[in-house]
């Protein structure tokens, strides 16, 4: 009898070991549901700040008003033209409203600018005169209207722009020496 005791003993123990294992190997999984995709919806509404570097070229132009023959200078209506460019940068503001897919805005910029130049008047043989001018500063004040596609922008921009031009002459040869200047404000 002691051996089949120990027969049925180890056979219990062993079906209880088997059952145990199968047990946790058959385990409730937790089920998790991966969220749904939400695609974005863009709006183009709301306050934006910003700055902005880029390239100027600059066309200045100088007319004789004056009937200054007498001085051996331009007749009126002469004058002379000079392009030249540089870098400028600043810093932009605006608000934009969207209804649909319209959006509708509005945006102040101001910019300072490098571009300067410098031209002698040859007209009359040796340079007599030295024409200067710089720019140095621009704003715009500007209307936006576009479409708006998704993520994208599509729009027309226009409205105000001024810069602030310095304009010289300097009579550099003897016998009539001088010089003048004018900051003027110029609109466009």
């Amino acid at each position: 009898m002691t051996h089949s005791k120990l027969i049925a003993a180890l056979t219990f123990t062993t079906a209880l070991g088997m059952g145990a294992a199968s047990a946790a190997d058959l385990g409730a999984r937790p089920y998790t549901k991966a969220p749904a995709y939400i695609e974005p919806i863009f709006n183009w509404s709301g306050f934006y700040v910003g700055g902005h570097i880029g390239g100027a070229w600059t066309n200045e132009q100088w007319t004789n008003t004056a009937n200054t023959t007498v001085f051996g200078d331009l007749r009126p209506g002469q004058g002379f033209r000079q392009r030249n460019s540089g870098v400028f940068g600043g810093g932009q503001m605006g608000y934009n409203w969207q209804a649909n897919n319209f959006v509708f805005g509005l945006e102040g910029t101001i910019s300072g600018l490098n571009n300067k130049g410098t031209v002698l008047n040859t007209v009359f043989g040796a340079g007599d005169d030295q024409f200067s001018w710089r720019a140095d500063w621009m704003a715009t004040i500007t209307g936006r209207a576009g479409i708006a596609v998704n993520n994208n922008l599509f729009y027309a921009k226009g409205g105000y722009a001024g810069v602030n031009n310095h304009l010289s002459v300097t009579d550099v040869l003897p016998s009539a020496i001088g010089a003048g200047s004018q900051t003027q404000w110029h609109n466009g």
